[in-house]
């Protein structure tokens, strides 16, 4: 509970603080007034009672939606959404490190806000496959949720590749990985496409066999991005470095495709369906905000490679 005006620390406007992720910041609205104050946390305290019985009392069936179309409840949205003013970015204290997000980015921004995490799962699966100072290239890589964490798990004698085609995304990501001292990281100036646009002289598309890497452990490709286009223009790519493959799918007729794709280059492939929720998260919230919501991807390793880690959370296919 503020008084107005407030210490510096908690800055002006906003309901949350980014030192703080898990609190929730009450201001008087005229100086020397609590009354009203002290309703507002009475009324906070009373819906966060009726969401603890009600759910305690009901439990949501998985969600079969694709990522993107995972709604939240309205009640816990308007907590979570507490202090943001629509169209500007917000800051938080993650797993990852201090992030840069966007609330309004459904489900990724809903999920930083809330956990202080994205998917964490993944991220631990591929730290004990993909080996210290490997290469890898993450197509989509948003504000850095993941890329953050994998430049941190692969060491400072890591190369880690980003591109993200939504501009404001990008700069977004650029800062973040500049506020976290992140070294090891390239941020691409193009995107990924079969069929290169050239604009005053210079490619604002590109393939992944344009690029002519000489090594590529790992290519990833994060939520938002079409994995069968990101992958249209890496065949070369895929026969002569033999990345691992770790691609996220919005839905199960894309899998299918997507499976029967890579199989045709050499590739074994697994399943991994993950929760939104993890009890275990960064700020160790209890509800489940997805109500069981779960995102897919496909881990495809190739057929050569000894597979010698745990993969309990994937099913082969």
């Amino acid at each position: 509970m503020l008084p107005r005006p407030a210490d510096f620390r908690w800055l002006e406007g906003r309901e949350d603080s980014p030192w703080y992720p898990t609190m929730r910041l009450f201001r008087q609205t005229a100086r020397g007034d609590w009354d009203d104050v002290v309703e507002r946390v009475k009324a906070a305290l009373r819906e966060w009672a009726r969401q603890t019985r009600s759910g305690t009392a009901r439990r949501a069936e998985p969600s079969t939606m694709p990522v993107a179309c995972v709604p939240l409840p309205s009640a816990e949205a308007t907590i979570v959404k507490a202090g943001h003013r629509p169209g500007l970015t917000a800051v938080a204290n993650t797993r990852a490190g201090i992030l840069q997000y966007v609330p309004d980015e459904p489900v990724v921004g809903d999920s930083i806000a809330w956990y202080g995490e994205y998917l964490q799962q993944q991220l631990d699966l591929l730290g004990s496959v993909v080996r210290r100072g490997a290469t890898v290239m993450e197509v989509g890589a948003g504000v850095g949720a993941h890329a953050l964490g994998l430049c941190r798990m692969l060491g400072e004698t890591a190369r880690v590749f980003l591109l993200e085609s939504r501009p404001v995304l990008r700069r977004i990501l650029q800062q973040n990985l500049a506020v976290n001292g992140v070294t090891t990281a390239t941020v691409l100036p193009r995107k990924l496409e079969n069929a290169p646009e050239c604009r005053l002289g210079l490619a604002a598309t590109e393939t992944i066999d344009g690029l002519a890497l000489e090594r590529l452990d790992c290519l990833k490709v994060g939520a938002g991005t079409d994995p069968l286009e990101a992958l249209n223009g890496a065949n070369d790519t895929l026969w002569r470095l033999r990345p691992l493959l770790f691609l996220a799918v919005d839905d199960e007729p894309t899998f299918k495709r997507l499976a029967d794709w890579v199989r045709e280059f050499g590739y074994r492939c697994w399943r991994m369906e993950s929760p939104l929720f993890d009890a275990r998260n960064f700020n160790r919230r209890e509800s489940d905000i997805f109500t069981q919501g779960t995102v897919l991807a496909l881990l495809a390793i190739p057929e050569e490679s000894e597979v010698d880690v745990n993969l309990d959370n994937c099913n082969e296919i």
